[in-house]
């Protein structure tokens, strides 16, 4: 994990992420819920990356 997507996970557990941060680096926040077992990370990742697909029609 980079030291930014670390920054992005403790802004995750802390409560003040952004939502370009949180976009910018979700596949490493979805591994880190898995490793971690944070459920609502795990689903908020899960949930953004399916409406880009859904989005973007593949």
């Amino acid at each position: 994990m980079s030291i930014e997507a670390c920054q992005a996970f403790l802004n995750y557990i802390y409560g003040n992420i952004q939502q370009d941060e949180f976009l910018t680096h979700r596949l490493a926040l979805l591994r880190a819920g898995e490793k971690y077992d944070i459920s609502d990370l795990k689903k908020a990742c899960n949930e953004s990356l399916l409406e880009d697909i859904d989005t973007k029609g593949f």
